[in-house]
């Protein structure tokens, strides 16, 4: 995929940047990948709580404004 495809660069960015995978990821979100992938790419939309849980599990030194930024 194409960075302009990601509706969050900045969490597309550290995800790589940390290697995070996408179905660890997904599995603790409790959605499957290609939900995921809905919703980094902006076709679905993360829950407060989903990007709260994102945030402090992976990237706490992050504030979540900036991560989520489009």
């Amino acid at each position: 995929m194409r960075q302009k495809d990601y509706n969050y660069p900045v969490l597309e960015s550290e995800i790589k940047h940390k290697g995070i995978k996408k179905k660890t990821m997904a599995q603790l979100l409790g959605v499957d990948e290609v939900t995921l992938w809905h919703k980094t790419c902006g076709k679905r939309s993360f829950t407060v709580e989903q990007a709260i849980l994102i945030q402090k599990t992976w990237f706490p030194e992050i504030p979540i404004e900036e991560l989520f930024s489009h």
